[in-house]
């Protein structure tokens, strides 16, 4: 019978539960029609026969309710016990609370066999369990929420760190980008152009060299300079500013070669770099200054600053 039980279902246990409940009140009702009858009738008439008979079939049926009672309700009790053991791999820190809950469990069990309260003992057992098992539920759903939660810090603190990733590093050119520049300017020759370095770190010597690299020579002839300082003079009210990113300008009245040289350097930088047109009068010379001092005569400027 435990093997033909155990193919069930939980809600066929319930079922079969409530089934054997259900039948052990009507065969209650039938013993107190049978007493009842017994009672009221003569024992030599006829009638009395039939209130035994029925008082005989409410006992065989309490006796069979009540074996059904016994035996769902033990199999409820298994059914409970795998759904905690479940529950307690699934919270894991939960494990001992459910080794307790399942010691209780079988101290109930014992204890309504030995009081012939089976069925109601099993009942309220049964229902222990479950509520044990939502409890351990909702501890798996706060354990998974902090998961998440936790998986959400990680990833924002990975983004965090692939942000300051990027801050930190250099700008570059591979050599596919230098030739593909490269090969933009070689329609233009004879232009002159005067690059100005706000600035003497590693990182903006290495881009300025790349950049340079990249400019078709002799068509383009270069001017390099290094001013003195870190700040640039702006027009003619003179105010400092700093140079970020890479600044490019073509002086007010050039030929139209000489416009287009320069804003086809310019868009050759910004679809890699951070470059930017600036105004030519906001680009001012830098009076002290090393290198090239040829540089400030040219009708393209190029201002290169630190990474922005």
């Amino acid at each position: 019978m435990g093997y033909l039980l155990s193919s069930l279902s939980k809600t066929q246990v319930h079922v079969g539960l409530g089934i054997s409940e259900f039948l052990l009140l009507i065969s209650a009702l039938v013993v107190v029609i049978g007493l009842v009858g017994e009672y009221r009738t003569p024992s030599w008439k006829i009638k009395y026969d039939l209130f035994t008979l029925l008082v005989a079939i409410g006992c065989a049926g309490e006796l069979i309710a009540d074996g059904g009672v016994f035996l769902f309700s033990h199999e409820l009790e298994i059914i409970s016990d795998a759904e905690v053991k479940d529950a307690v791999t699934k919270a894991g820190d939960a494990k001992t609370s459910a080794d307790g809950a399942a010691k209780d469990a079988s101290r109930a069990k014992d204890f309504a066999d030995k009081a012939g309260v089976a069925s109601s003992g099993a009942v309220t057992l049964a229902e222990g369990a479950r509520k044990e098992a939502d409890s351990f539920e909702k501890d798996i759903l706060s354990v998974r929420k902090e998961a998440t939660e936790a998986k959400s810090d990680v990833a924002e603190a990975l983004r965090r760190a692939k942000e300051i990733e990027q801050r930190l590093a250099w700008r570059t050119l591979t050599p596919e980008q230098q030739d593909g520049i490269r090969s933009k300017l070689s329609a233009f020759s004879g232009i002159v152009v005067d690059i100005f370095i706000w600035g003497d770190s590693a990182e903006i010597q290495n881009i300025t060299a790349l950049i340079a690299d990249s400019i078709p020579k002799p068509a383009w002839t270069l001017h390099i300079a290094t001013p003195v300082g870190g700040a640039a003079r702006v027009g003619d009210t003179n105010r400092l500013t700093w140079v970020r990113g890479v600044a490019v300008s073509v002086r007010p009245g050039s030929d139209e070669k000489t416009v287009g040289a320069a804003m086809t350097l310019l868009k050759s930088l910004q679809s890699t770099l951070a470059a930017s047109l600036w105004p030519f009068e906001r680009m001012g010379i830098p009076l002290n200054r090393t290198g090239d001092l040829a540089a400030g005569n040219a009708p393209i400027r190029v201002f290169i600053g630190s990474k922005p």
